[in-house]
C-alpha cells in the first residue's frame, strides 16, 4: 500500500491480489448477488484514494472498511428500486 502511495503502479497487480479474495467474501456475507460487483467497486475506491489510506493502520482493515461502504451503497439502492417497483 505504501508502494501505491508513493505511485508506484508495479504495486497495482500485487495489492489486487492480496486484497481480492478477502474483499469478496466479505461483500459475499453481506450482498448475496452482487458480491462480485461490491468487490470490484471497492477496489476501485481503494486505489482511487489511496492518498486517504493510513499506513500506520492495517491496510485489510481500510479495504474491508471501504467493501463495507459499497455494499452497504448496493443495499440502500436495492431498498430503494423495490420501493419505486411496488409504488408503480
Amino acid at each position: 500500500m505504501r508502494r501505491l502511495q508513493d505511485g508506484d503502479r508495479e504495486a497495482v497487480p500485487f495489492v489486487f491480489r492480496a486484497l481480492w479474495p478477502p474483499v469478496l467474501r466479505y461483500c459475499q456475507r453481506l450482498v448475496d448477488g452482487d458480491a462480485e460487483d461490491a468487490a470490484q467497486l471497492a477496489l476501485e475506491k481503494i486505489f482511487e484514494q489511496i492518498d486517504r489510506y493510513d499506513p500506520d493502520r492495517p491496510a485489510l482493515a481500510w479495504a474491508l472498511a471501504v467493501a463495507g461502504w459499497e455494499c452497504r451503497t448496493i443495499l440502500r439502492r436495492r431498498g430503494r428500486r423495490r420501493t419505486e417497483l411496488s409504488a408503480d
